[in-house]
């Protein structure tokens, strides 16, 4: 747990203008705990043999492991990683490990469930939503787009 979290804290001190040190401790903590949890999922293929892959939350994170590899050894080779969007989506999916720490606590796993299960519906709603403002921006167009501007569009409109 306290490798997870010391990700997720690592995940969250990136920005944008970072120093060239700042970003060079930063790559090297990213691998010393990829490292890690490489070392995990070996561990645990070991140990458990075939019941590991039955288990979801070891599949994820085997998943978690294999991208992180992949993307330190596609960096290694060609200078660049996965790219912007793929890097974005594993560290994404990096912080899905935080869910694995839920399930320890109760209070925080019935929060968690319930959001689970009102999901698909904000979802739905959501994309009411949007279907109505589509809706509304077409007719809005089409009743609109005749409309001719009374002033010039350089000059300054004053009240």
């Amino acid at each position: 747990m306290i490798v997870i979290l010391l990700n997720m804290v690592l995940l969250m001190t990136v920005y944008a203008g970072m120093s060239p040190m700042v970003s060079y401790v930063h790559q090297i903590a990213n691998y010393f705990l990829t490292s890690i949890f490489v070392v995990e999922a070996l561990i645990k293929i070991g140990a458990f043999d075939c019941r590991y892959f039955k288990d979801k939350w070891n599949l994820f994170d085997l998943s978690l492991v294999i991208l992180s590899v992949a993307s330190y050894i596609s960096e290694l080779t060609t200078g660049k990683g996965l790219g912007n969007t793929a890097s974005l989506v594993a560290r994404t999916l990096k912080m899905g490990r935080l869910v694995k720490l839920i399930n320890s606590l109760k209070r925080m796993q019935i929060i968690y469930n319930t959001f689970m299960n009102t999901f698909s519906s904000m979802l739905n709603v959501g994309g009411l939503m949007f279907l109505i403002i589509y809706i509304y921006a077409i007719f809005g167009m089409n009743f609109f787009a005749g409309i001719k501007m009374s002033y010039p569009m350089n000059e300054r409109l004053s009240f």
